[in-house]
Order: C-alpha cells, then sequence, then structure tokens
C-alpha cells in the first residue's frame, strides 16, 4: 500500500534468478513495469513514480523448474 505518492524502489536479493512485475494502483492486471537482471547477479529492481493506492508484485523464478530463496525490498527514494 503507498500512502504518499513518490518515487519508489522495489529489489530482490539473493542467489537465485528471479523475474519481477509491478501492477497497479488497486488492480493487479494493470501492469506498470517487468524487470529481469537489472539488479545485482540475477536479481531484479524497479524504480517507478507511485501515486498512493494499492501495488502488486509478482516474483517468479526465471526458469519454471527455478528453485532457491530471495529477499524483496521496497523503499521510498524521494
Amino acid at each position: 500500500m503507498v500512502a504518499q505518492a513518490g518515487l519508489y524502489q522495489v529489489q530482490t536479493g539473493g542467489w537465485t534468478d528471479v523475474v519481477m512485475t509491478l501492477s497497479g494502483p488497486d488492480d493487479p492486471g494493470a501492469q506498470i513495469a517487468h524487470d529481469d537482471d537489472s539488479g545485482f547477479l540475477w536479481n531484479a529492481i524497479i524504480s517507478a513514480q507511485l501515486t498512493q493506492g494499492m501495488y502488486y508484485v509478482r516474483i517468479r523464478h526465471h526458469k519454471p523448474q527455478g528453485t532457491g530463496q530471495y529477499r524483496i525490498r521496497v523503499k521510498r527514494v524521494s
């Protein structure tokens, strides 16, 4: 949930190759951004100007048979 509009950054961390999709506001079917491998190693990172509302982050392994742990971090940049 974004309570204050601004620039937000969503990123994954870990040794697993993941793909991330950001959707919203208030609509999980309204894709805003998609990323694969822009972060460190095989991690994803998305920076986006967001307004107030509910946003959805989907993380999936790059390969269908992929496994492994990852972390997700969301922070307001400005």
